[in-house]
């Protein structure tokens, strides 16, 4: 009876030993803190073809990736493995007139690591930022997003061979969760308005906010 006791006592030793430790290494460091990511769905991360207006028809091609390097190249892959990177979505859309659209999500371990990477992304585009010698023709602002506080927004015009290349994407993130918007149109004629892109994608990633704030918890 005694030795019964004697190995339970040992198990329970055993026991809040390894719980002090868990506890003090998810006051140490976030890395050690945050538990494996349970993967999401991709489809649950990208917006659906019907929500985005205009493209109902378009041609779709979704892709998931759990390798920092596939997701954003090799060159970004240390500071988004940093980060916390868990997985990847990209979604593709395409329709015959020369507009397309990509809708993206990047699932970290923790909202924090989500919203360094953001603030990464966000450093690189400034109002101020003027274009690469090759890219003079170039136009690039960015813009308040008021449907969705925290959002940031960018347009972009360019003349290129043929006609102009016409850009509004929108990024922002929720939970443990970074993602992007995209919308964008070539046309011969110059005669793309940017406003309309730019309410295209802001009703778009308005609606895929709601789509994935249950999942990037």
């Amino acid at each position: 009876m005694r030795a019964g006791g004697s190995a339970t006592a040992d198990v329970d030793g055993k026991r809040a030993f390894l719980l002090a430790i868990g506890c003090a290494c998810a006051l140490a460091t976030p890395a050690c803190a945050a538990a494996p990511a349970a993967r999401i769905m991709p489809a649950a991360l990208v917006l659906p073809r019907a929500e985005l207006p205009g493209f109902a028809a378009a041609k779709v091609k979704l892709r998931s990736t759990t390798s920092a390097a596939d997701y954003g190249g090799k060159p970004n892959a240390g500071a988004l493995e940093h980060d916390g990177f868990a997985q990847g979505a990209l979604e593709t859309f395409r329709l015959a007139r020369d507009a397309f659209a990509s809708s993206w999500a990047a699932v970290f371990r923790t909202a924090a690591g989500a919203k360094h990477a953001f603030a990464a992304e966000s450093s690189e585009f400034s109002p101020a930022s003027s274009p690469a010698p090759a890219e003079k023709s170039a136009t690039r602002q960015t813009f308040a997003v008021a449907a969705l506080p925290g959002a940031l927004g960018r347009r972009q015009t360019q003349t290129e061979p043929g006609g102009q290349l016409s850009e509004v994407e929108v990024s922002f993130t929720t939970g443990r969760c970074l993602l992007n918007l995209t919308i964008g149109r070539f046309s011969s004629k110059a005669d793309v308005s940017i406003r309309q892109l730019e309410d295209t994608a802001i009703a778009g990633v308005t609606a895929l906010e709601r789509h994935v704030r249950h999942v990037c918890v």
